[in-house]
């Protein structure tokens, strides 16, 4: 059986909370493989609602 850890789904590093909202239950394994990244689904959504930027040509 593996041991049952509670992982921040928003890496602790970049949110510096214990909310309930950002823990999710994790095995250890999996806890410790996803370390310090986001999860893909929450980067994609960051990117979705991010303001888009003017690309500027670059100066002569």
């Amino acid at each position: 059986m593996r041991r049952k850890t509670l992982d921040h789904y928003i890496p602790y590093c970049l949110w510096q909370t214990w909310e309930l909202d950002n823990l999710v239950l994790a095995c250890e394994g999996c806890n410790r493989s996803k370390d310090n990244v986001l999860p893909w689904p929450l980067v994609w959504l960051l990117l979705a609602t991010a303001p888009q930027q003017a690309h500027f040509a670059p100066a002569a």
